[in-house]
């Protein structure tokens, strides 16, 4: 039987969507990635953003990210899953981060938040009784496409050749443009 991850992220290009008709979750290329990355047959348990609204808390963490990896958390225990993805990007401003220390404190911040959210939920049940969730925090950077061009095989899968005008870049993370740019 495969292992069940809750998942929720940033939005259906990165996680997937709901299709409304059939009811079933078309999913994006972060569960892909997180099966070929784990080397385990994975389902996993989508969670709308808007989903996140509707859980009250009457302590949670204050800053940033650790609001939404807690809520996460108590989702999963409702739902009597014991391993849980908030998948983010560190990069909420275009074109912050073009420089690589600005992106590594970024990528920090955001990555600190998220395990904040998750061990103060774990902490809580620790004094009462139950397992706790695992939480992994997944952050990138930009957008999710520039994983694909760090690894050279799988572009070469997914459009049949390796690009040589020009080559995939040493660093994508660090390429920018304007958003929605025909050249970026």
């Amino acid at each position: 039987m495969p292992g069940i991850i809750l998942l929720c992220g940033e939005g259906s290009t990165d996680y997937g969507a709901r299709n409304y008709r059939t009811n079933q979750w078309q999913e994006g290329p972060v569960q892909p990635i997180t099966r070929k990355t784990a080397g385990k047959d994975l389902s996993f348990n989508a969670v709308e953003k808007h989903e996140l609204k509707k859980i009250r808390l009457q302590r949670s963490p204050k800053s940033g990210h650790s609001v939404k990896s807690y809520k996460l958390s108590v989702i999963a225990k409702m739902r009597n899953i014991d391993m849980v993805i908030c998948y983010v990007d560190a990069d909420k401003i275009d074109g912050k981060g073009k420089k690589e220390t600005i992106a590594r404190k970024s990528f920090l911040t955001v990555y600190n938040q998220i395990k904040e959210g998750f061990d103060a939920f774990n902490d809580r049940l620790k004094i009462g009784s139950g397992s706790i969730v695992k939480g992994i925090p997944m952050v990138r950077l930009k957008m999710i496409e520039c994983w694909l061009m760090s690894d050279p095989k799988a572009f070469e899968k997914c459009f049949g050749k390796r690009p040589s005008d020009p080559p995939l870049p040493s660093k994508p993370e660090f390429v920018w443009g304007e958003k929605g740019g025909p050249v970026s």
